[in-house]
């Protein structure tokens, strides 16, 4: 993801190396974003009537 936006220029680095913390922070709300998504989609399956138990996931 970082060097996505260092090309088109959002970020800038003048070192050979990234900052690991970046990596950290960015993977870590990917992680969270899938961990809520994975939470709710039972319920969204469940009142598009695409699941009926909780087991057919």
């Amino acid at each position: 993801m970082e060097k996505i936006l260092l090309i088109i220029g959002v970020l800038e680095s003048k070192a050979e190396s990234w900052y690991p913390s970046i990596d950290f922070v960015l993977a870590m709300i990917v992680l969270s974003c899938s961990i809520y998504f994975f939470e709710i989609l039972p319920g969204i399956l469940r009142k598009e009537k695409m699941i009926k138990h909780e087991e057919d996931i």
